[in-house]
C-alpha cells in the first residue's frame, strides 16, 4: 500500500508538462507511450490533457491540429524517403556486382 501512496500528491514542473504536452498534441504519441516514457501515470495525463484543452483558445486548438496533421504528413514522407533510399542503395549493389 505504501508504494501507491508514495506517488501520491507529485508535483511536476510546467516544463515537464510541456514537453508532455508538446508529444501528445503536436507530435501525436499515445497517452500510453507518454506514460511509459516520463513515467506518469496515465490517469495524471488525461487529467493534463482535458485541463489543457479547456483553458487553450479555440483558434490555438485548430492551430494545434493543423500542426499535428503536418507532422504526420511530414513522418509519412519521410518513411517514404527512406524507402526509397534503401531501394536505390540495393539497386546500385546490384548493378556495382556486374
Amino acid at each position: 500500500m505504501e508504494g501507491i501512496m508514495s506517488n501520491r500528491g507529485k508535483r511536476y514542473s510546467a516544463e515537464l508538462k510541456d514537453e508532455v504536452f508538446h508529444d501528445l498534441v503536436v507530435e501525436g504519441k499515445s497517452i500510453q507511450a507518454v506514460s511509459e516514457a516520463y513515467g506518469i501515470g496515465t490517469q495524471t495525463l488525461y487529467h493534463w490533457r482535458r485541463s489543457h484543452h479547456s483553458s487553450v483558445s479555440s483558434d490555438e486548438r485548430s492551430e494545434l491540429e493543423v500542426l499535428g496533421g503536418e507532422h504526420e504528413q511530414l513522418q509519412r514522407s519521410y518513411r517514404e524517403l527512406e524507402q526509397e533510399r534503401d531501394i536505390l542503395k540495393k539497386a546500385v549493389g546490384y548493378f556495382a556486382k556486374k
